[in-house]
């Protein structure tokens, strides 16, 4: 082998293998790709609004500067690996290759190190690499907190009973052997020196929570990258690399992740420029009008009927706060999955106009189960790069696409389609995040970099609306904006989504402790909380809440319930339909859908009654609502002068259809 700067012990030991040829990775090139990518990471794809937040939460005080925290990133992703530098580690076998198993094996030994048959090692569970890079730096009196971004590197934190438990198993981990110590604290000290530290840099250092999540979500990325062989391949035995940068340019090139969305200061025209709206609805204005005079946005709840341009003004608002708040993408949350895909058409035209120069690429991606049937996101999955274009210069096929959108494929699968730079999706997609799972902190680092909008916030139930509390907690510490919309939201709903965010209760109650005398005392609640103003704009400023009531022109509606049979449902609409129209049918079952269809097909004929529920297989209901947004939708919809739709709640939800009755 060719040897390097390191030690023989150091330049032995390996980190990944081939299980059929006869090639290798180094541990310390491995750790020296991982290290790279996340100097990389750190300078051009996070933004800055969550660099802020890692910065912010670093003790002491006086090293929360982007230059410190950057340095941080690159060690903890250099030193992610440290414990593959133990014995339990190293005796692994590759596979098929038994004569590189014998190369490596016999170096190791020649290099001083003790090396036994994989079998003498028991209990290998107990000592994963991750737990034991975490127990290293501890034994190097850094801290808990800094350690257990080490520790979480594979997905989970080690818990205490496994910490306690590896002190049973040293002999894995190389603790009790000079040899084995002396090479773990070569490569300890190499980390440090490739990220430009001291050993006194970090001896001292401690990590808040949110410091703690985010870096472990971008130490998991430089790692997923950097084991990537397809562009950080392994290495022929005899060979060794030592030029890190060149390789890791290479690689990150090749890559080409989208650098972070930064927005502009000039809201002039906004509405006009995004979406051809020359005069703004008074939601759209006063709600564009409070943002743009907040300093620090943090929560805004969002109360107006449909039909006020609810979505052009959150996400119009969101432009606002990402440049505040430096974020980089947006998160556009709703209940199913075909508003979703009703919404997706809509954030891509409106991505295709926020780069006014054309010289930026973004990411998307469609956030559930059944994305792929989209037309439109298929449509750039398939071609790689397929574009959102100018809302005055569309191309031939009128789809608005043009070409700075782009489905990244590094971006697809479960885990990592949340890092997207502009993510529609469902709920549930938001609501993991306040669930307790295996690689959590890659959908906090996704959404840590966004603005989150939430939509039809009143449709959720209390237990989905559980999880909706803790993410929102997240959220707020993180200082992520989020954007809540509804039109028929609530008080108390309202006020559980602010304190949720804020991370406090604004009526908190004094229990009663009898025989201390302290009888029960409650907070009087505060005016944003009784407010039953229409519509209405409840935001957080630097965590002070106001309000503001939307002025200007309401409209009013007399709603009349009246109890109709089936038979009754179809005089009426003789009458209604007489001279033509478009009528739509909303009921609550699928069978009752059913029957009703076939009582309208039968007197209206086939060619004027559709039927949409949610037991279509995702192919013909991805085609109906298609259809439909066609003859009903709101974009140059190809109107019939007499239709009947039949639906369940997916009709009240999901499409956004505009009908005569």
């Amino acid at each position: 082998m060719i040897k390097t700067g390191f030690s023989t012990a150091a330049h032995s030991l390996w980190a990944k293998k081939s299980k059929s040829e006869d090639l290798w990775l180094p541990l310390y090139t491995h750790m020296q790709d991982a290290a790279e990518t996340a100097r990389r990471l750190w300078g051009y794809w996070l933004p800055g609004g969550t660099k802020n937040r890692i910065m912010s939460s670093i003790i002491p005080v006086e090293r929360q500067n982007d230059e410190f925290a950057r340095k941080i990133c690159v060690f903890l992703a250099a030193a992610h690996d440290l414990g593959k530098a133990s014995p339990v580690f190293q005796s692994k076998k590759s596979g098929l290759s038994i004569s590189l198993d014998e190369i490596l094996h016999g170096s190791i030994r020649d290099a001083g190190l003790v090396l036994e048959d994989n079998r003498r090692y028991s209990e290998r569970s107990a000592t994963h690499h991750s737990i034991v890079s975490h127990e290293i730096l501890r034994r190097y009196d850094i801290d808990e907190s800094v350690a257990v971004v080490l520790g979480a590197h594979h997905g989970k934190p080690p818990s205490n009973s496994q910490l306690e438990r590896l002190k049973s198993y040293e002999k894995n981990c190389g603790f009790g052997d000079e040899s084995w110590k002396n090479v773990q604290a070569e490569l300890f000290c190499h980390a440090l020196a490739f990220a430009g530290l001291g050993k006194n840099d970090i001896v001292c250092l401690k990590l808040k929570k949110p410091a703690q999540v985010l870096l472990s979500g971008v130490i998991i990325i430089a790692d997923w990258i950097a084991s990537d062989e397809s562009r950080f391949p392994l290495i022929d035995i005899e060979e060794s690399w030592s030029d890190s940068e060149a390789r890791a340019k290479s690689a990150w090139d090749n890559l080409g992740l989208t650098l972070c969305w930064e927005t502009e200061n000039n809201w002039e025209d906004l509405y006009g420029r995004r979406f051809g709206i020359k005069t703004p609805r008074p939601v759209q204005e006063t709600l564009l009008d409070v943002i743009q005079k907040c300093l620090n946005p943090g929560i805004v709840v969002v109360e107006a009927p449909m039909g006020e341009g609810k979505t052009e003004a959150a996400l119009s608002a969101a432009e606002v706060m990402a440049y505040f708040a430096g974020r980089g993408g947006v998160f556009f949350a709703l209940p199913t999955q075909a508003t979703s895909d009703a919404m997706f058409s809509r954030v891509l035209s409106w991505i295709g106009r926020i780069d006014e120069h054309g010289t930026d690429r973004h990411s998307v991606l469609l956030a559930h189960g059944k994305a792929d049937f989209n037309e439109g996101y298929r449509k750039i999955r398939l071609s790689g790069n397929t574009n959102v274009g100018n809302w005055e210069d569309d191309d031939d096929d009128g789809d608005g696409y043009g070409e700075n959108v782009v489905v990244h494929e590094w971006f697809s699968g479960r885990k990592k389609g949340i890092l997207a730079d502009f993510v529609i999706g469902t709920i549930d997609q938001l609501l993991m995040a306040g669930l307790k799972q295996k690689h959590v902190m890659l959908r906090h680092l996704g959404l840590a970099n966004k603005v989150v909008i939430i939509d039809e916030c009143h449709a959720y139930d209390v237990y989905m609306s559980q999880y909706l509390e803790k993410t929102l907690n997240w959220l707020g510490v993180y200082g992520v904006p989020v954007i809540v919309l509804s039109a028929t939201l609530p008080a108390e709903r309202r006020k559980q989504v602010i304190d949720a965010y804020l991370n406090k209760d604004s009526t908190p109650v004094q229990r009663a402790v009898p025989w201390k005398g302290i009888k029960e005392q409650k907070t009087p609640r505060p005016e944003w909380v009784e407010s039953r103003e229409y519509p209405l704009i409840t935001y957080t400023d630097n965590g002070e809440v106001k309000q503001v009531v939307v002025m200007g022109e309401k409209r009013h509606l007399t709603v009349h319930v009246n109890l109709q049979s089936d038979d009754d449902i179809l005089e009426m609409l003789n009458d209604l339909l007489a001279d033509g129209g478009c009528a739509g049918i909303i009921v609550n079952t699928v069978n009752r859908a059913q029957a009703i269809y076939e009582i309208m097909v039968e007197r209206f004929g086939e060619e004027r009654v559709k039927l949409l529920h949610a037991r279509f297989i995702a192919t013909d209901r991805a085609e109906r609502e298609k259809d439909l947004m066609e003859l009903l939708g709101p974009d140059d919809a190809i109107r019939p002068d007499k239709l009947i739709v039949i639906g369940t709640q997916v009709l009240e939800q999901s499409l956004d259809l505009d009908f005569d009755v």
